[in-house]
């Protein structure tokens, strides 16, 4: 194969590349939009225990964050069994993503361009939905509309967890007090991640285009 040729077809397959990723952008054929539909089920799902995102005996035995402190004097005052303390179901249906599973960085990356959050220290993103009365004493997001104040209960929540001691430090992303269906739908997220695969594939044809310019640019000089 002489170098004209392997040019010529480089340009072919990326002329096709930059006319079919926009109309591809949010199609389920889009790896990137695939990952996030995975991540998306799996949220809606619920079908998680949250429970596993903590080690209680951690911190009970050695607590390192003032949650874990917390958590150390609530359970001391309650006189509870650690051993049965793990197997606790709080009534939360969940669903959530670590670190590493398959959809997780889409969905860090779209959170992130709505909400103010620190990308790096982010463990878990997830879904609950349960009592009011410990969803109310989560952290809020600055960056999240507050709503109204009468809740409804049960209710669902959208959360990241933070890096740190063996309770994690939790924040709610979405929280409709009034509302549990606007964030169990995940219609708001799913337009973040629409806008993401958007943003991320524009930034894909910007380069497949300077390799296209580049390889006409060598085209005329082989």
């Amino acid at each position: 194969m002489t170098v004209s040729t392997a040019i010529t077809g480089l340009q072919i397959i990326t002329t096709a590349a930059i006319i079919l990723i926009p109309v591809l952008t949010n199609h389920p054929v889009n790896p990137l939009q695939r990952r996030a539909d995975k991540a998306l089920k799996r949220l809606r799902s619920r079908d998680d225990n949250i429970n596993e995102l903590s080690d209680f005996s951690q911190a009970v035995e050695d607590p390192q964050t003032e949650e874990d402190l917390a958590f150390k004097t609530i359970f001391e005052l309650a006189d509870d069994d650690i051993d049965e303390l793990d197997e606790i179901d709080q009534a939360f249906e969940s669903g959530y993503l670590q670190r590493g599973d398959p959809g997780f960085r889409i969905l860090l990356d779209a959170i992130s361009n709505n909400r103010s959050i620190d990308k790096s220290e982010v463990t878990a993103i997830g879904m609950l939905f349960g009592d009011v009365a410990i969803l109310n004493k989560m952290d809020t997001n600055e960056d999240m509309p507050e709503g109204s104040r009468v809740p409804i209960g049960p209710n669902a929540a959208l959360f990241v967890d933070y890096e740190g001691g063996a309770i994690p430090d939790r924040e709610l992303i979405t929280y409709y007090p009034e509302s549990p269906s606007l964030t169990l739908s995940l219609h708001e997220l799913e337009l973040w991640l629409k806008e993401e695969i958007r943003r991320k594939s524009h930034y894909i044809v910007i380069v497949l285009t300077l390799i296209w310019t580049t390889s006409s640019l060598l085209s005329t000089i082989v």
